[in-house]
């Protein structure tokens, strides 16, 4: 510290210049060492926490995007899984083979559930986008050959607003959530064979402080019921089916 009084003011400067440039360029190296270890890291392996639970990852998804937000498996065991981010839809093989079915990334705008139905075919909800905003969505048939059309007409003027998942009942009857209508769509055959999507179920009126917004689908074949849950009022509604509807 002597030594220090007793250089110039100008050697003074200089000194102080030094140290702080020096601060500054250890704090950026930091930071960027930091940042390539977050990205350079390998994954995290996952642990059962009950030691007889054997634990192991499936399969890698290849798009760092990739999203993985809804799956379904067919009846062989191969899992298919779609991007909520790129519409991109893969089939896993049950040894973890990875395969993009193909068009899916290009047709399709945002995967919300994904369903086969009881002819084989792969059906894709697609909310078209991920913006919460964006109102409408598709359901994609997607035949054994890859062919991609759309599956059934929804009766009425207002259209989709936010679907959100799908379930078949027992007689080959589809379910769809739509949050943004807070209503439950049946998809059932019209007198030529077409698919026609109609307003099934409607939940009670929530609490006054409360808003109402229809999600998850499952189909209980004990009671014959389709069970909805609504996580903003934390109610899960079954819904009984009528006989041979």
């Amino acid at each position: 510290m002597q030594g220090l009084q007793q250089l110039s003011r100008a050697q003074r400067r200089f000194v102080f210049l030094m140290l702080f440039a020096g601060a500054l360029f250890l704090l950026f190296a930091l930071t960027v060492l930091l940042i390539a270890n977050t990205f350079n890291s390998g994954r995290s392996i996952p642990v059962a926490l009950i030691p007889e639970v054997a634990v192991g990852v499936l399969a890698e998804l290849p798009d760092g995007d990739a999203y993985p937000a809804a799956l379904t498996l067919d009846s062989i065991g191969e899992v298919f899984t779609g991007s909520y981010a790129t519409g991109a839809v893969w089939r896993v093989t049950p040894g973890g083979g990875i395969s993009e079915l193909g068009g899916t990334r290009d047709a399709i705008g945002s995967v919300s559930a994904l369903i086969f139905a009881p002819d084989g075919a792969l059906l894709v909800l697609d909310t078209l986008d991920t913006d919460p905003r964006t109102v409408g969505g598709h359901i994609w048939r997607m035949a054994g050959d890859g062919a991609m059309t759309e599956y059934g007409l929804l009766d009425d003027e207002r259209g989709w607003i936010a679907p959100n998942d799908m379930v078949f009942d027992d007689q080959g009857n589809l379910y769809v959530t739509d949050s943004g209508r807070n209503e439950v769509i049946r998809f059932s055959a019209g007198e030529d064979g077409a698919q026609v999507g109609q307003v099934w179920w409607v939940p009670p009126p929530p609490p006054e402080d409360a808003r109402a917004s229809l999600t998850g689908l499952a189909f209980d074949p004990v009671r014959r019921a389709i069970i909805v849950t609504d996580p903003e009022t934390n109610r899960l509604s079954s819904v009984m089916l009528a006989d041979n509807t």
